[in-house]
This record gives C-alpha cells, structure tokens and sequence, in this order.
C-alpha cells in the first residue's frame, strides 16, 4: 500500500507541475504574439506614413505649380488689361477662352470694374446692350436673394465672366456690397 500511497501524492504534483508548464507556455505565447503585433503594426504604420507622406509631397507640388500657373495667367490678363484702352465682352473671350481650354482648374475668368455712383446707369445700359438682357447692379439680401444695390459710392460688380453660360448668375453682383 505504501506504493499506492506514494503514488497518489505523486499525482497531484506532476498534474500541478502541468498547469504551470501550460500556464507558462500559454504566458509566453501570449507575450510573443503581443511582441510580434506590435512590431508588425509599428512596420505598417511607418510604411503607411511613408506612401502617405509621398503621395502628399506629390500633390503638394502639383498644387503648387497649379496656383503659380492661374497666378501667371492672372498677371498675364493684368498686362492685357493696362496695354489696353477698352476691353469689351470679345476681346476678354478672346484672352482667357484659349487659357480656360489650357488649364481645367481654372473655373472662370471675371472682370469687376469700378464703377462711380454717378457711371452706374451708363454702366448697365452697356451691358445690356452687349447682350446681357437684365443686367443691373445688384446685391444679395438678408433672405439670400438678389435685388437691385443700395446707392453708394462705388460699387464692383461682375462685368465680363467667362465661360459666361456657366456663370450668367454671377453678372452684376457687386462684389463691394
């Protein structure tokens, strides 16, 4: 019996001695793959900023080299303007359609004159006689709506757009207001 004996406190210890070894296995296991995933996800994540931060370079340039180009076209339209006398409706398409054709970002051209409280009549009557059916100086209210501008000084409205199909809305509104 003495053997039995021995035995059964024998079995208590080698079943103890296996849930340590498990626990320790399962321990180790657990805080490799803890290691593991944290190193795989710190790769991902400079090799994620990497594509981000290149792709942004590249986008950065190309903004940049569109806003010099519409900035270059902007002062080439100035010159245009100060070499000039009178730039009416086809000559100002003439200028800035092959420009618009050239360069998709660029949405609209638009020329807002100043125009003196005392030129404002004459001012309207041109361009209605340009084809501008309606035209008039106006201004957006409260509401949103649009309605003829309050007298003053000086007003800025959109004289010429281009493409004008596109932005016939945008004629007359005084920009000033």
């Amino acid at each position: 019996m003495n053997g039995g004996e021995e035995h059964s406190f024998e079995q208590p210890r080698a079943s103890w001695r296996r849930h340590v070894v498990l626990a320790v296995v399962i321990c180790a296991g657990l805080g490799l793959s803890l290691v593991g995933f944290a190193v795989v996800r710190g790769t991902e994540q400079r090799q994620t900023q990497m594509v981000f931060d290149h792709e942004a370079d590249g986008l950065t340039s190309v903004t940049e080299l569109d806003l010099e180009t519409c900035s270059q076209e902007l002062a080439a339209l100035g010159r245009f303007y100060d070499g000039s006398k009178l730039v009416d409706r086809e000559e100002f398409l003439a200028f800035v359609g092959p420009v618009l054709a050239r360069h998709a970002g660029i949405y609209a051209f638009e020329w807002l004159p100043r125009v003196a409280a005392a030129e404002r009549s004459a001012h309207e009557q041109t361009a209605r006689e340009d084809g501008i059916d309606g035209y008039r100086i106006n201004q957006r209210q409260a509401q949103g709506a649009l309605a003829p501008a309050a007298s003053r000084q000086e007003y800025f409205p959109v004289a010429y757009a281009e493409p004008l199909e596109n932005n016939r809305t945008v004629l007359g509104f005084d920009c000033g207001s």
